[in-house]
């Protein structure tokens, strides 16, 4: 077996990056829509609370 090109590879190593980072993108947008979730709870039991 011969060894891909290293242009082929170099294409590979790139295409990875690149879904690495698209990845890191949409993992970042799930964390700060959970922060806000938490947010608007945390705001619901403190008004919970304050109704008691």
């Amino acid at each position: 077996m011969s060894n891909p090109p290293a242009e082929a590879t170099e294409e590979s190593i790139y295409k990875k990056i690149s879904d690495v980072k698209q990845e890191i993108s949409t993992l970042r947008e799930r964390k700060y829509s959970s922060i806000e979730e938490i947010r608007k709870l945390r705001q619901k039991k403190t008004e919970k609370n304050r109704e008691t």
